[in-house]
């Protein structure tokens, strides 16, 4: 895929420019991760564990919707009729999914039944 440099915003030219921010300082050689959303690339922690890097992209993918939205997103009507923000995490037994006001209200890949209509 590639990169229009002239329809990035300041932040994402700022870091493809720095290449030496590509570089993990704790690992020599390894790569910091770019994920590119829209005309929006943030830097991403490579993790060995691919639930823990699946909720750092979850969290960058929010805060693109909630830019692009001018709203919290995504919303979850709760039980007792008040509705939740949902944020990425990982449930107790390590799995990708995202916790409301009382707790993990589903994994990833069943947001969408979840959803506030």
């Amino acid at each position: 895929m590639e990169l229009d440099p002239d329809n990035l915003d300041e932040e994402s030219a700022t870091i493809i420019e720095d290449l030496c921010g590509w570089v993990d300082p704790d690992a020599p050689g390894r790569h910091r991760l770019l994920l590119k959303i829209d005309n929006n690339v943030a830097s991403v922690e490579p993790m060995d564990n691919v639930a823990t890097l699946t909720v750092d992209v979850l969290s960058h993918l929010q805060d693109f919707v909630m830019d692009e939205l001018g709203a919290p997103w995504p919303e979850v009507e709760n039980s007792d009729q008040t509705t939740s923000v949902l944020e990425p995490t990982l449930d107790i037994r390590g799995r990708p999914g995202w916790k409301g006001k009382y707790g993990i209200v589903c994994l990833v890949g069943e947001l969408r039944h979840r959803l506030k209509p």
